[in-house]
């Protein structure tokens, strides 16, 4: 047997295993995790709101992490009595929570904040009072008639959703919102078809905005030049206006950015006339950004800065062919290329052994690293290259005996995230299978790495030891050896609040 020690772990290679005991013991054993809960009555003009459908945004936090919030939103029913059980996972925190859930339901809504430690807690009945109405008016066109079905938005970054409605059959409209409305500075317009309103301040509590569709829709057109080497899809146009902010990114309400056609022509069409900045991306990276592109109303028109826009040169292709042993396969995985003495540049997923990098670098250092697989380093990539992978470094995670895992519903799975040199060199979360009590991780980088737990949905983030919400609990920590025989780290506690 051969024993080696790494800081306070202690390393055993016995028949061929690295075994690493770390951590305390003292937050065992561990009762099972059952889900935290927040049950109350919802109320309509005092009768309970019965198997009736509401929408649902929770915000939590620990008081000793503010700053640290996480929320949801969606639709729930409430039972044969009114009643609304809400479920959620917040253990993570050793602290106890503070909780705001709003409740939506046509035009009234109701508030709860509270304070709830771990375990089951009922609420005071929750009476739903009517919205009040942060702004109304009616959208008319240049001629004065009214407009029906005219969207009209708040452009707000503060909320999850921003205000907005649709006009009726009048052309009225009135926005509500559940509770107070801020910040002050906000503004208000109306679009219909292809035909907009000008932006206008939103005065909190007025009845007679008039909304005029008095200008149309703009475009731009144009045109980039690329060498023959280069595909045109990986090249998008962004055209952005500040004062639109999110409503341009993932709201669905104006389109941010358009591909490249086969022979570099674009257009965007659709846009708020005025003045934006246009970005050029190669693989969602900026290559460089044009400020004061002015879109007029009517047809796309043109910008000589981008009509054309000469990147013949400027862009360089370099293709690398991944090589795994027989009979395995390139799944997923991320590279990153950068200019020779920096390690800031492009990074991209990789979803299999043909790769094509595109960089404005004509030689760059190119980290490739493959799931499951050793990473690589390519200095100065200036040729095409065929690249043989090699098996990266297995490590498992084991629980002691004494050391229990919540019960279902909640899963939970481990990661590896590397820490000093390697950090961002992370790997792919592995969740414990039933019955199991160890879970295999391939580090594909040599190095030290923190065990981080994942619990519940893969979509949660993933939960830190030893720092955070996780005050007090161990850094538990395996430095990865280039040994030929599989190190196994023992874990002596799971994240669980006793």
């Amino acid at each position: 047997m051969r024993s080696l020690r790494f800081g306070r772990c202690l390393v055993s290679l016995v028949t061929g295993a690295g075994l690493l005991a770390c951590g305390s013991k003292e937050s065992t054993p561990l009762a099972p995790l059952e889900p935290d809960s927040l049950s109350f009555r919802v109320l309509v003009d005092g009768q309970p709101l019965v198997d009736a459908e509401v929408q649902v945004t929770e915000e939590s936090w620990s008081e000793a992490s503010p700053g640290t919030r996480s929320g949801s939103n969606g639709p729930r029913r409430t039972d044969a009595e009114g009643r609304l059980a809400l479920e959620h996972y917040s253990l993570e925190w050793l602290d106890p929570v503070q909780l705001e859930v709003t409740i939506v339901h046509g035009e009234r809504f109701g508030k709860i904040r509270t304070t709830q430690a771990p375990g089951n807690a009922t609420a005071a009945d929750l009476a739903l009072e009517p919205m009040p109405t942060l702004t109304a008016g009616r959208v008319v066109d240049p001629e004065g008639k009214v407009v029906s079905g005219a969207e009209v938005i708040v452009v707000d970054d503060s909320r999850r959703n921003s205000p907005r409605g649709v006009t009726d059959d009048h052309g009225e409209f009135a926005l509500r919102v559940p509770g107070e409305f801020g910040p002050p500075d906000q503004r208000l317009f109306a679009r219909h078809g292809e035909r907009l309103s000008p932006l206008v301040p939103v005065v909190v509590g007025a009845q007679d905005v008039v909304l005029v569709l008095s200008s149309a829709t703009g475009g731009l057109t144009g045109r980039v030049l690329l060498d023959p080497e280069v595909p045109p899809e990986h090249v998008t146009v962004q055209l952005y206006a500040d004062e639109l902010g999110s409503l341009q990114t993932g709201r669905g309400l104006f389109e941010l950015d358009t591909e490249l056609s086969e022979d570099g022509t674009f257009t965007l069409v659709g846009r708020v006339p005025g003045r934006h900045r246009a970005r050029i991306l190669a693989d969602s990276h900026e290559l460089l950004s044009i400020d004061d592109v002015e879109v007029r109303p009517g047809s796309p028109g043109h910008d000589p800065r981008l009509d054309p826009l000469d990147l013949r040169g400027k862009l360089h292709v370099r293709r690398v062919r991944l090589v795994p042993p027989e009979g395995q396969v390139v799944t997923s995985g991320s590279y990153l290329a950068y200019p020779s003495g920096e390690r800031e540049g492009f990074y991209a997923p990789i979803d299999g052994s043909e790769l094509r990098i595109i960089s404005p670098y004509p030689s760059p250092t190119v980290e490739i690293r493959a799931t499951g697989y050793r990473s690589v380093r390519l200095e100065e990539l200036s040729e095409d290259r065929t690249v043989d992978l090699q098996p990266g470094w297995p490590v498992r995670l084991v629980l002691d005996d004494d050391v229990r895992l919540p019960e279902p519903p909640v899963a939970w799975s481990l990661e590896l995230h590397g820490v000093g040199p390697q950090f961002g060199v992370n790997s792919p979360s592995v969740r414990f299978e039933p019955g199991r009590r160890d879970v295999q991780l391939i580090a594909t980088d040599l190095g030290e790495y923190e065990v981080r737990w994942r619990r519940g949905p893969s979509n949660d983030p993933p939960m830190p030891c030893g720092f955070g919400g996780q005050r007090g609990w161990p850094r538990q920590t395996i430095h990865v050896h280039d040994f030929p025989e599989e190190q196994v780290l023992r874990l002596g506690w799971v994240p669980v609040a006793p």
